[in-house]
């Protein structure tokens, strides 16, 4: 059935020749791919149930046959080092010059939208001059292959991850003198971020990283568990990245925290598999905008730290440790669970389909 708030499906129109086969489409398209097999992806499966009837798909080749509202078919970043970047920048163009609003998908990267485009993302700052639309950082299920734990008596908190991000200027900068003030502007700001290269957004990572770790390890009130890396999982052999995804599944089961915290983009990944694993996230907040929740507030469940007060980190995780009981602790981690799946495509799709016709008027 028609989810009740949309009376009809909206319809959307794709340029056929810009669809990547090989990558998985844009979240509005799902419902024309395959079943997943992999039980740590089926919640796309989900999706499918109730994408039908919320919107109605046309494809198309030249432009004057589209509607008002084009979808790029694939997240934004899955064209870079294809030979239709320069086609899709071209076209894109065309499309916002034409008066039609071109509706961007843009997960794991930063992005600067313009005038005519609705983006949603993953890296959204807190700013009164943003633009684009978080939505949830969607990767595996890990409620199969994570147990639940009773509360320990001291807070054990993990972290496996880079720490130290390739290249010159990543180590130049994570090696130069300055205030933390400084590291935190840099770490939060939209404008300096959105105007500067992977390698220096890396740098900024690094930073940030390194001082986390840095402080997590030394707290006498934490009990951590911290796994550094300095290689790309990406670029890992198959058979190293199966060892490095048993140990990172390893220390979330072993431990109550995790800490999430951004890396090249203002965004993180980990911070949802955790909540998938039921687990209670320590997100290291650099003035990101999380998405809106329609039952409870994320300081529910998750630990939020400033990382202009990360010298304040063991303090903070104690101080909310020490406020839980037994059954308290039992049931933040159900809520961190249940916010995950509030946040699932299938269930989110309703405010991406709400915040299209909210910022479109040729379709209110």
């Amino acid at each position: 059935m028609l989810q009740k708030e949309f009376k009809q499906p909206m319809e959307l129109w794709v340029k056929e020749d810009l669809i990547l086969p090989e990558c998985r489409p844009s979240l509005l398209l799902i419902n024309e791919t395959i079943q997943e097999s992999n039980p740590e992806l089926a919640y796309w499966n989900l999706l499918r149930d109730v994408l039908a009837e919320l919107v109605k798909i046309h494809r198309f080749n030249n432009l004057q046959e589209a509607g008002s509202l084009v979808l790029l078919p694939n997240d934004y970043k899955d064209y870079d080092h294809t030979e239709q970047k320069k086609t899709l920048n071209k076209f894109r163009k065309e499309v916002l010059d034409s008066g039609r609003t071109l509706i961007t998908f843009t997960p794991g990267r930063e992005y600067k939208s313009v005038p005519g485009e609705i983006v949603f993302a993953t890296s959204v700052y807190r700013n009164p001059a943003e633009t684009l639309i978080p939505i949830p950082t969607w990767l595996y299920d890990l409620r199969s292959r994570i147990s639940e734990i009773p509360k320990p008596s001291l807070p054990t908190v993990n972290f496996v991850g880079n720490t130290k991000y390739p290249g010159r200027l990543s180590s130049l900068m994570a090696n130069l003198p300055m205030p933390h003030q400084v590291k935190s502007w840099l770490a939060s700001s939209c404008a300096f971020n959105r105007h500067v290269s992977l390698g220096v957004r890396r740098g900024v990572g690094r930073i940030v990283r390194s001082r986390v770790i840095q402080v997590a390890k030394s707290a006498p009130n934490l009990q951590s568990d911290i796994l550094e890396r300095t290689n790309d999982f990406f670029l890992m052999t198959t058979a190293e990245k199966q060892t490095a995804r048993a140990e990172y599944l390893q220390h979330i089961q072993d431990n109550a925290y995790t800490i999430c915290m951004r890396g090249d983009n203002n965004d993180n990944y980990q911070m949802y598999e955790v909540m998938s694993a039921a687990r209670i996230p320590i997100l290291v907040d650099t003035n990101l905008q999380r998405p809106s929740l329609k039952e409870g507030k994320w300081e529910d469940f998750c630990i939020i730290v400033p990382f202009q007060e990360i010298h304040r980190l063991g303090e903070i995780v104690e101080d909310f440790h020490n406020r839980l009981s037994p059954e308290d602790f039992s049931l933040i981690c159900q809520k961190s669970r249940a916010t995950f799946e509030e946040l699932l495509p299938h269930n989110f799709v309703s405010q991406i389909i709400q915040e299209i016709i909210d910022r479109s008027p040729k379709v209110k």
